[in-house]
């Protein structure tokens, strides 16, 4: 378990590596679109959009004609006889009703706008979620800068002071 959670870690390391060259990290709509492209959550949902859309293109349709055949009684050393031995052939054709076949493919119809719709959900997700994130490292970067600007501007003598605390024995 915990070597496959680290292949795991492993492997988004590695992935993240090959798109940071492309990313431009002073760029929040760069960032969003790595975020979106590396988003695990979205390769599922874009897979699961994928097998419905395909199960959208088969709902509703008439089942296939089956073709049967067979033999009954037949002796155990396989000679012939007439008599018991029964030979069968026949074919088969499902017939689902209208009514049925609206209804499937309603549902799978359904189905692909839940998951078109749970996929744009995400990617509105992980827009915002990129966004405030680096707002808010830009908001630490700016605050970071303005407290070393103060360092250099305040004079020698005032920046470093001693205080000793009294200690309780």
């Amino acid at each position: 378990m915990f070597l496959k959670y680290l292949a795991c870690v492993a492997g988004v390391f590695l992935i993240a590596a090959s798109a940071s060259a492309a990313i431009d990290w002073n760029d929040p709509h760069s960032l969003v679109e790595a975020a979106i492209t590396a988003s695990p959550s979205l390769h599922e949902i874009d897979a699961n959009l994928a097998a419905a859309r395909a199960r959208q293109t088969g709902a509703g349709a008439t089942p296939n004609p089956m073709l049967m055949a067979g033999v009954q009684n037949q002796q155990i050393d396989l000679t012939r006889d007439p008599m018991m031995t029964m030979y069968m052939v026949g074919a088969s054709q499902t017939f689902v009703r209208v009514e049925r076949r609206d209804a499937l493919r309603r549902g799978a119809q359904l189905d692909v706008q839940r998951l078109e719709y749970e996929a744009e959900s995400r990617r509105a997700e992980i827009t915002r979620d990129v966004l405030v994130t680096y707002d808010e490292a830009a908001a630490a970067n700016n605050q970071i800068a303005a407290n070393e600007e103060i360092a250099k501007r305040r004079p020698a003598s005032s920046c470093c002071s001693i205080s000793i605390w009294p200690t309780t024995k």
